[in-house]
Parts: C-alpha cells; sequence; structure tokens
C-alpha cells in the first residue's frame, strides 16, 4: 500500500469554525488494538480508519491528540484520568491551537493507521485489567471540493478493546 503525503498548513481560530459537511457512516470503520512500544514495552494504541468506499480519500492527519481522544477504563468501569501535560495539550486542540496537518490519500478497501503512545496520556499504569475505545475528533477528510469534513459525532468509536498490565 503506498499513501501519498501532501502537506497542508491549517489554523483554527477559537469561535471561528465554520459549519462544515459531515462524512457518510459507510466510508470509514475505526478498530483499535494494543501493542508492545518501545524500550520499556510501553503500550501503543493502534487506530486504524478503513476507507470502505470505492474511491480514493483524503484524510486529515495532525497530532494523534489533536485527531483521537481515548478512553481507558479499569476493571471497574472507572475512566482513567489523562496527564495534566495531556489534558492541557488536548485543551489547546479544542480551544483553536494551530497545528500542522498532512493530507494522506488512502485507496479503496486501504487503511490509515495512527500510533498512540498510552503512557504519553496516562503516564503509567498500574498492573491490572483495562479496556480502551478510541474515537475520532475533529476534521476527518478532504472533500472534493476540498474543504474539510467532521465526522458526525460519536460514529467513528472503535469497539472496546480489552489487555492486561503485569508486574
Amino acid at each position: 500500500m503506498t499513501l501519498k503525503r501532501v502537506s497542508i498548513a491549517a489554523m483554527v481560530v477559537a469561535g471561528s469554525v465554520p459549519a462544515l459537511p459531515q462524512t457518510p457512516s459507510s466510508v470509514w470503520t475505526l478498530t483499535a488494538s494494543i501493542s508492545p512500544a518501545g524500550p520499556r514495552a510501553s503500550l501503543a494504541l493502534n487506530a486504524v480508519l478503513r476507507n470502505q468506499s470505492a474511491a480514493t480519500l483524503k484524510v486529515i492527519d495532525r497530532t494523534a491528540l489533536a485527531d483521537f481522544r481515548v478512553a481507558v477504563t479499569d476493571e471497574s468501569g472507572a475512566l482513567v484520568p489523562y496527564t495534566e501535560h495531556a489534558k492541557a495539550l488536548i485543551d489547546a486542540y479544542e480551544k483553536g491551537a494551530a497545528f500542522r496537518a498532512d493530507v494522506v490519500e488512502v485507496d479503496p478497501g486501504k487503511e490509515f493507521r495512527k500510533a498512540i503512545e498510552l503512557s504519553g496520556l496516562y503516564g503509567d499504569l498500574k498492573p491490572g485489567k483495562y479496556s480502551v475505545k478510541v474515537e475520532r475528533v475533529g476534521w476527518l477528510q478532504v472533500s472534493q471540493g476540498g474543504r474539510p469534513v467532521w465526522p458526525k459525532e460519536k460514529e467513528l468509536v472503535s469497539p472496546s478493546v480489552a489487555f492486561e498490565l503485569r508486574k
């Protein structure tokens, strides 16, 4: 699979985001998986958007925290809080922080993948059983007319993925 990257610059000013079209639900699916990452066997969440359409689509690729929201729950069902640093970054993106974005062309049936380092979001998770979901937020793709397209709210949420951390 060959993904073609075309750089674009983007900046959103708080309160000035125009109403944008939303993507049809049948175009993308979002899945997640967990894998070891890095030398300390930290965890990476692998978010995968699959193009289910018959056309090449252009997905907008910014930083992981600008494009995805991750929810980790422990075995009691309690939501694990983000680190203060992750909260500050998410808050900045939601308030319209400037960012750089790429447009990645994804052919029919192909996937766009994004690895999200969980220790950067949650610090050191304690040993135990967890569940994780990921949601695509913000701009999703570029329309035929060249405008960004939003996913429908709560539409691109992955199924839960269970994982266990041992001592």
